[in-house]
């Protein structure tokens, strides 16, 4: 009777074992997957972030006419991008093309018309402007820095402070307010006056 009542205490025993050892083991199992879980929703987190980095490039629309395979088209390139892109993106110049005429190291701007001169042609008046660029008054209420740095005299600080004051005033009413910006004075006005506008229609 003893011996029948030990194995009974030693079966309770082993079971309560058996059951200690299964809620350890689950416990220990849940923790591990919430940690693995932390740990993917983290590395997720930092994958998201370059999307947002794309989303904010900026495109520009430029006529490009004249001597290239795909004439009078717009084409959108990235900020950034230069005349020769433009040449390149419509299909490049053909042959008989004078590029002598154009700085192909210029920045394109939203907007703007470029004319691939024939040899021979000279291109008018009115499309011709300084070292063979076509002619585009720079919006100064809308230009963005790279823009703004290709007028003569404004280099990177100056840039900012049109920028800055242009989005304090909610800006400029007209081109002679530009001389309200630090750092642009009578002289360095004299020098731009000719080259920008306040108004997309100029």
């Amino acid at each position: 009777m003893k011996d029948k009542t030990k194995r009974i205490l030693l079966f309770c025993l082993l079971g309560v074992i058996v059951i200690f050892g299964i809620i350890f083991r689950s416990s220990t199992k849940q923790k591990e997957t919430l940690q693995e879980t932390q740990k993917l929703s983290a590395e997720s987190d930092f994958r998201e972030e370059p999307v947002l980095a794309e989303e904010s490039i900026r495109l520009l629309g430029v006529h490009v006419t004249g001597a290239v395979q795909n004439p009078d088209k717009v084409y959108y390139l990235p900020e950034g991008a230069r005349v020769a892109d433009a040449i390149e993106i419509a299909g490049g110049a053909v042959e008989g093309a004078d590029l002598s005429q154009l700085n192909l190291a210029a920045y394109v701007k939203d907007g703007q018309r470029i004319r691939v001169p024939f040899a021979g042609e000279s291109l008018p008046a009115e499309e011709a402007g300084p070292e063979g660029q076509t002619k585009h008054l720079t919006n100064i209420n809308s230009a963005t820095k790279i823009e703004l740095i290709q007028l003569p005299g404004i280099g990177d600080t100056t840039a900012d402070k049109i920028i800055a004051y242009r989005e304090e005033h909610g800006g400029f009413s007209s081109i002679e307010e530009l001389m309200n910006v630090p750092g642009i004075g009578q002289t360095k006005f004299e020098s731009l006056k000719d080259l920008i506008s306040v108004d997309d229609n100029d």
